[in-house]
């Protein structure tokens, strides 16, 4: 069972549930279930074996780069590119968790670091449009 969000899995849970084919991944007559947006509930599920797998999608990464390349582009004068991948984490044990978490803490930190570079640099003989 795939679904868009980790928050409608719960009608999923409900169903299974209900006909008594919420199984633990490893027992017979476990439904495969994956989700988006790598939620704390999606986690706590993944902890206790009902669900497989979430993909964390890092919000953090999605917004902070991008702003941090059109404030680029805008200091070197340069078109911004409106197009940008970020990469998504698979979330399916526990120990993966860490590691998403800690991505994005790490993406966060740099984004903060990149505003206090860019609030004390000079604007190249132009005024800076963005308040922080």
């Amino acid at each position: 069972m795939f679904s868009v969000s980790n928050e409608i899995i719960r009608g999923v849970f409900s169903a299974l549930r209900q006909i008594g084919r919420l199984v633990p991944q490893g027992a017979e007559g476990h439904v495969a279930i994956v989700g988006l947006d790598g939620t704390p509930l999606a986690l706590d599920r993944i902890r206790k074996g009902d669900q497989d797998a979430t993909v964390a999608q890092d919000p953090a990464a999605m917004g902070g780069d991008g702003i941090f390349v059109q404030i680029v582009s805008n200091f070197e004068g340069t078109q911004f590119n409106n197009k940008m991948r970020t990469q998504p984490y698979l979330i399916n044990r526990p120990e993966l968790m860490t590691r998403a978490i800690g991505e994005t803490r790490r993406r966060k930190r740099a984004i903060r670091g990149t505003r206090a570079i860019l609030s004390s640099a000079p604007a190249a003989g132009r005024a800076f449009p963005y308040k922080w």
